[in-house]
């Protein structure tokens, strides 16, 4: 994640947590931002654009995520 801060990743998560209402004990918090991680990962490519050539016509069409992995 070349323009994010451990900081920014560490905020970012903490920010999800508290949006979505969900509390964790602590011994669970790493396990958790890692998985956090991988999803950051996914939506990286989930976000980009697939030639036409390359994409199937029954491909979803997601919106662009707001973050940028």
């Amino acid at each position: 994640m070349p323009d994010h801060t451990e900081a920014d990743i560490d905020a970012d998560f903490a920010s999800a947590m508290r949006r979505s209402g969900v509390t964790l004990d602590a011994d669970r918090l790493p396990g958790m931002r890692e998985s956090y991680l991988r999803y950051l990962e996914f939506v990286r490519v989930l976000d980009e654009p697939l030639s036409y050539t390359d994409e199937p016509a029954i491909a979803l069409h997601l919106q662009p995520t707001l973050v940028k992995a």
